[in-house]
């Protein structure tokens, strides 16, 4: 069964284009005396002028995208079902899913649909290496959105690359990579996970990398306004950074629940446990077991259920509630958005690019480019902490150092704002 409402489009392969709008939503809406008003870019038809259509026209696809916003958002406020709302759309969600997720879900759907519609274009002021030392200078809401990319240099795997960590789970004998970090599957066997943890979970080994630094003394000198980070590793913390201002959109390993009584514990309390390549249970529900050893003879069914689960995202747990919220507050300030180390595949977390205002300048820092129409501003392809030392280099950063040799930014295919980074 699907894990989260993101999941099941993504594995439906269903495109945001074969949404409908159902005329049955315009009747409920004359039913419930509200008012509508839509545009496009050939007409505009509301409740006093309305438009004759049958309820197999697809009114999404000539209706402004944030005409449909609107419409949902005063759904919303009239108390209208997300689980109907979905379905007069085009989409069967399953009940599984709370009405919270769902709306989260629906917000999502308006910013790809907008994205699909009107990709973001490039502000052509913005191409060169010197415009974006200036950003960083006078720019004093800075948003990061990083993932596992940051994290390789200090030693910890990302996921999806050809070494990462779901290509090394062989050994482990899982149907499938992501059956490692799914719910259920932890449930009835959770051996692997705690087998494979000591690999990922933060320990002395994994410090802050250059651009955690940098991030870091962004942080320092006021401008930051927020990191959205994908990642679970708490090098962003590590690094100096005060909680409030990062995001941990799946989670981290900074606490760990009982999966029977949800007390909450800090990482010192488990972490030492976890890295002997032991299970830590809950002293609550288990006083007289602090943890079970793994050993090739015990078997799931030897486990109690009071685990000491770590409180990252598995595949079937609901995200962070407040991520809607963060982005939708951020968004009204944030002067700057700086793309790091992530693929952008996994929503809602990736929608960020999308859901701010397009006048706010994008810079992407990336080993690979990012496909789809949405267009940054600047690309640096390459090495995170190789682009940001030649950054920090030319921003007079104190602290700052990196390996020896010249960073070379060379230009892809003499293309305006595209560079890819190299080392020599």
């Amino acid at each position: 069964m699907p894990t989260s409402p993101f999941l099941l489009l993504h594995q439906a392969k269903f495109p945001i284009s074969k949404l409908t709008l159902s005329t049955n939503l315009l009747n409920f809406y004359n039913q419930c005396k509200l008012s509508y008003r839509f545009e496009s870019d050939k007409f505009v038809f509301d409740d006093a002028n309305p438009l004759e259509l049958s309820s197999e026209d697809d009114l999404i696809s000539i209706i402004d995208p944030d005409s449909i916003q609107t419409f949902f958002t005063q759904l919303r406020n009239h108390r209208v079902s997300p689980h109907l709302i979905l379905q007069e759309i085009g989409l069967d969600v399953p009940h599984i899913f709370s009405a919270n997720e769902l709306w989260i879900f629906i917000n999502q759907l308006t910013v790809d649909l907008q994205q699909s519609r009107y990709p973001r274009l490039r502000l052509p002021q913005i191409s060169s290496f010197d415009t974006v030392l200036r950003l960083f200078q006078t720019c004093k809401n800075i948003v990061f959105l990083v993932g596992a990319g940051i994290s390789v240099s200090s030693g910890i795997p990302d996921f999806r690359s050809k070494n990462g960590i779901y290509a090394n789970l062989e050994k482990y004998e899982l149907k499938r990579p992501t059956d490692m970090f799914d719910l259920s599957f932890f449930k009835e066997n959770p051996l692997p996970f705690f087998k494979f943890v000591p690999e990922i979970m933060p320990q002395s080994k994994y410090k802050p990398t250059l651009t955690h630094k940098f991030i870091s003394q962004i942080f320092q000198t006021n401008k930051l306004c927020r990191i959205y980070t994908q990642n679970i590793d708490c090098l962003e913390l590590k690094s100096g950074v005060e909680p409030q201002k990062i995001l941990s959109a799946h989670g981290s390993f900074a606490s760990s629940s009982c999966m029977v009584c949800k007390k909450k514990v800090g990482l010192e309390e488990v972490q030492d446990i976890m890295l002997s390549y032991e299970i830590p249970l809950c002293q609550v529900c288990c006083p007289d077991l602090k943890s079970i050893k793994i050993t090739d003879s015990l078997v799931p069914t030897d486990v109690p259920a009071c685990i000491l689960k770590p409180d990252i995202v598995f595949f079937g747990e609901k995200l962070v509630d407040t991520l809607s919220d963060f982005i939708a507050k951020d968004s009204l300030k944030i002067d700057l958005l700086i793309v790091m180390g992530s693929s952008l595949k996994v929503k809602p977390i990736a929608g960020l690019i999308g859901a701010i205002p397009r006048h706010v300048p994008q810079i992407l820092i990336n080993r690979e480019r990012i496909s789809g129409a949405h267009e940054f501003d600047v690309e640096m392809i390459g090495n995170c902490d190789d682009c940001l030392l030649r950054v920090a280099k030319g921003l007079k950063m104190k602290d700052i150092s990196g390996e020896d040799g010249e960073v070379i930014f060379q230009r892809i295919n003499g293309q305006q704002g595209m560079y890819k980074v190299v080392r020599k």
